[in-house]
């Protein structure tokens, strides 16, 4: 698959980590990745909705994800890369959001960027 680097707070600089949030183009699969300043220690993990969500907005709020169910927990995971979690619900031809967290090692508590839902 080819992944973009999805914008919009989804990818970000935090404790002198870079980290993206990575979207594929073709087989709806989504990842994050500590990509300059991983440290030994360094945790990261993503965030999927339990349920589906609606077309907009691109970015959801917290609040509105927690209002269709919240979310899961992929992770974390002592390494600079997420596992890949699937954005796409094909029974119901709609996508999932999705969040990439890292929690550094040694200094700052866990953080979190935007969420993001692959809908066009």
């Amino acid at each position: 698959d080819v992944y973009g680097v999805v914008g919009g707070g989804s990818s970000y600089a935090y404790a002198g980590r870079n980290v993206q949030l990575l979207n594929g183009r073709t087989r709806n699969y989504t990842h994050g990745q500590i990509i300059s300043g991983y440290h030994r220690g360094d945790r990261t993990w993503a965030d999927r909705s339990r349920n589906t969500m609606p077309k907009t907005p691109k970015h959801p709020s917290t609040a509105l994800v927690k209002s269709h169910g919240g979310w899961k927990q992929c992770g974390p995971f002592n390494s600079s890369t997420t596992d890949s979690v699937i954005n796409w619900d094909t029974s119901k031809a709609r996508h999932y959001a999705v969040r990439v967290c890292i929690d550094p090692a040694g200094s700052k508590p866990y953080h979190c960027g935007a969420w993001y839902t692959a809908a066009s």
